[in-house]
């Protein structure tokens, strides 16, 4: 990456940070119904293979490559650049949805909260005792899906990066709303792992410096050491490293009263805006360092 190619990615990571967390309000921009309709359409034409699916975002990201070559400096490429990753976070606002979890639980904390248990993917009581240990997690494992892999891949490959990265995430999270077979969904989930490999390993890293260095490496350890399946591995290591850097958990809960669903939740997203800061601040150092050299 030259010199000109990582200042267009830092400006473009920052404007659309900037533009997502102040200015839309809206999600449906980003909702990816448009691609539904068009995988349902492609599937048709498709030969009933496993692998086929692979051949569902082709043309998306031969379209968003194409563009990436036409739009490559300048003023262009910036705006470009910033508009598709832009589309490709998300697709819901996390902040949103965990401050209306907050609401909810303060106006009723001991019964269930409707956008607690859609976030959670099951019905949630918010006193049960794990609940806010769950919470905390799934938002820290939400928020490298929706930000922290999405800005990975743009830094290694541009707009197409970012793209591929969303187009095969939402692939497998809706795998169980398509017809698709098993073995096709296999296919996606593998892509996702590999695809998540090393961005949620650098991630981790990102909450240990943002929290408790020593303590989030003993909880990716003990994560990586109980993954029962080695697709959830990434989950539980981003999981284990956050829970580790804000010590919460059964094993700190003996060292004090436990904290409440709601306050988790808040220290969790804390935890994660600390670490969006960390990492602009070393993406700024680049920058810095690139306009020194």
């Amino acid at each position: 990456m030259g010199t000109t190619d990582f200042i267009m990615t830092f400006f473009a990571i920052l404007i659309s940070l900037l533009l997502d967390r102040f200015a839309l309000e809206q999600e449906t921009y980003r909702s990816g119904r448009w691609f539904d309709g068009y995988r349902n359409w492609l599937k048709e034409k498709l030969p009933d293979h496993p692998l086929a699916i692979l051949l569902v975002p082709v043309a998306p990201l031969v379209a968003i490559g194409w563009f990436q070559s036409v739009f490559d400096s300048g003023l262009s490429a910036l705006v470009y650049s910033s508009i598709v990753l832009l589309f490709c976070l998300g697709p819901l606002d996390l902040d949103r949805q965990v401050n209306r979890v907050i609401d909810e639980l303060e106006t009723d904390a001991e019964h269930e909260s409707e956008t607690l248990s859609a976030m959670l993917g099951s019905e949630t009581v918010a006193s049960a005792p794990d609940t806010g240990i769950r919470l905390a997690g799934k938002i820290l494992t939400e928020a490298y899906n929706r930000l922290f892999g999405v800005i990975f891949w743009f830094i290694l490959l541009g707009p197409l990066g970012a793209a591929l990265y969303r187009i095969a995430h939402h692939l497998n999270s809706n795998a169980h709303e398509s017809e698709t077979v098993e073995e096709t969904n296999d296919v996606i989930a593998q892509l996702c792992y590999l695809l998540d490999w090393l961005p949620a390993r650098m991630t981790a890293l990102l909450y240990a410096v943002s929290g408790s260095f020593e303590d989030a490496l003993h909880g990716w350890q003990a994560s990586a050491d109980i993954a029962d399946h080695r697709l959830e591995a990434n989950k539980r290591i981003l999981s284990g490293a956050g829970l580790g850097a804000l010590r919460v958990g059964e094993e700190y809960e003996e060292q004090g009263s436990p904290l409440s669903t709601a306050v988790l939740a808040e220290t969790a997203l804390g935890l994660v805006w600390r670490a969006s800061l960390v990492l602009i601040g070393l993406l700024a150092l680049g920058y810095l360092v690139y306009w020194i050299g």
